[in-house]
């Protein structure tokens, strides 16, 4: 199901594949075209076309990390959302709780490589790769 992340206010728009219009209104945003405005990303969750698949949407970002930090934005949260971070041994690098809808966690330094991340709340898990620079 696709939906419109609103970065700036943390909301998350359903979008219809219906044909149905959807219309958010918003203000505030003055892009130029050497200046662009990413305030808002189209974003997917694929449950496999199975109605009965536990999933949870996630924005992990950004990818590839460059700096030590990412961004995980989550549709809601509450106190039993967790987060793993482990390499491809399945060693686990960190973890900890994600208490709000945008969460910023620092990561500590990593070897370059690919990592996962899963995410975990309430019986419903999502798992992105991850590439740290």
């Amino acid at each position: 199901t696709p939906l419109l992340q609103d970065t700036q206010m943390g909301t998350f728009t359903p979008i219809p594949t219906d044909g149905t219009i959807v219309t958010v209104p918003f203000t505030g945003i003055a892009a130029t075209s050497t200046n662009p405005d990413q305030r808002f990303k189209i974003v997917y969750q694929s449950a496999l076309n199975n109605e009965t698949f536990a999933t949870l949407w996630a924005a992990v970002y950004p990818n590839p990390v460059t700096e030590n930090v990412i961004h995980i934005d989550l549709v809601s949260a509450n106190e039993n959302t967790t987060y793993a971070l482990t390499n491809l041994l399945g060693q686990r690098v960190q973890n900890g709780k994600l208490t709000a809808m945008q969460n910023l966690i620092t990561l500590p330094e990593l070897q370059e490589g690919m990592y996962l991340v899963s995410i975990q709340q309430d019986g419903k898990q999502v798992t992105q790769k991850l590439y740290i620079k």
